[in-house]
């Protein structure tokens, strides 16, 4: 299965890129007072950024913190969206961050790049799944993390899920081998599974799976990229046990 572990050895591949760019010491800020400790008597305040997958998964993931019980989720997702080109997620992620100030972000992009794209000094168009894209894409994510951590939030990157077509799993997994790439520069960064939840026993893509009853579950759009309902119940069951069996001990609800 291609899970945080196997990501994580397979990220030797793009130390080059990745890593040399991660490799600048960066602090996570310093964390409120109110913080630290055992617990905390205000609920956790949860952050959800991404792209569509996060913006399907959205309802199930709020209802399931709620239901836990201890946690105020806000999503700020947005179809079609990545973090070089298009939509201006820097700035935002500063102002959700200034605004909402979350104790904890999870943050999901699968690495959309829509044209028109990047262009290098000669003119030349950076190409999806490029080295550039990747080095370009490693910066990024390296800025996010200064961004989003900027006030002392614990930072969460989901990696996965498969994609159907070969060479769009291709370019997903390396974006996801950049996210893991992170750890060099920031120690506290976190990681949520989903390619456990949305892939087959052996960790190949999966159009459907046994669902509750033990009959088959669509669990992928037809397009191969996106998420069923079932599908995003189970993308946000990965998130909330992670974040549950994360920040259980420090909360408590009334």
């Amino acid at each position: 299965m291609l899970g945080v572990r196997r990501v994580a050895l397979a990220c030797a591949v793009m130390v080059g890129v990745a890593g040399a760019l991660a490799a600048r010491g960066a602090s996570a800020g310093s964390p409120h007072p109110e913080r630290i400790g055992a617990g905390v008597v205000r609920p956790i305040r949860v952050l959800l950024i991404g792209d569509s997958l996060m913006k399907q998964s959205e309802a199930h993931a709020q209802a399931g913190l709620a239901q836990r019980g201890g946690f105020q989720t806000l999503t700020d997702a947005r179809f079609g969206t990545g973090l070089i080109n298009g939509f201006d997620w820097r700035t935002e992620m500063s102002h959700q961050i200034a605004t909402y100030d979350p104790d904890v972000v999870v943050v999901e992009f699968v690495g959309n790049y829509l044209p028109p794209y990047l262009r290098r000094p000669d003119g030349s168009e950076i190409l999806p799944g490029s080295n550039d894209y990747f080095a370009r894409w490693s910066a990024a994510a390296n800025d996010a993390m200064r961004r989003l951590s900027a006030r002392g939030a614990t930072v969460y990157w989901v990696l996965g899920p498969h994609m159907r077509d070969p060479g769009l799993d291709r370019m997903h997994t390396g974006v996801d081998l950049v996210y893991v790439g992170l750890r060099h520069g920031w120690s506290e960064v976190r990681f949520v599974d989903v390619y456990r939840v949305l892939s087959t026993p052996d960790g190949r893509y999966a159009d459907t799976l046994p669902g509750p009853n033990g009959q088959p579950e669509k669990i992928r759009s037809d397009d191969g990229v996106h998420l069923t309902d079932a599908g995003a119940r189970r993308f946000a069951g990965a998130v909330v046990d992670r974040l549950d069996a994360d920040w259980r001990p420090r909360v408590r609800v009334p």
